[in-house]
């Protein structure tokens, strides 16, 4: 996953592997910058609505409409959806629901 957008570490090019079965990042063992920002954010990543390691699962989840990957946050982040395609005319093959998300005021970057 690649976040881009503001002066954090989420947004410094931050690499990882994660997300593969999904993933609750507040929770991820090491990278401790990432897990400081993600626990502020409520930041999650849904591996075809779901998060194997927690169990967690989203009803009524379709990888039609949105993808195999989507993220979340915490319901009070002010944030956008977008979907991503895999062909950009073809609009039937959606790849992911990707993310903008809006940090708040109080939010702490880890760098």
């Amino acid at each position: 996953m690649y976040c881009y957008g503001a002066d954090c570490y989420l947004t410094k090019g931050c690499e990882h592997e994660y997300g593969w079965d999904g993933e609750d990042l507040t929770k991820i063992k090491g990278e401790k910058h990432l897990k400081k920002e993600a626990k502020q954010l409520g930041l999650k990543i849904w591996w075809c609505g779901k998060i194997k390691e927690s169990g967690e699962e989203k009803s009524n989840y379709s990888t039609d409409e949105s993808g195999a990957f989507s993220y979340s946050v915490n319901e009070d982040i002010e944030h956008l959806e977008f979907l991503v395609c895999e062909n950009e005319n073809d609009f039937s093959d959606i790849y992911c629901t990707g993310i903008i998300i809006k940090l708040p005021e109080n939010f702490k970057p880890s760098i």
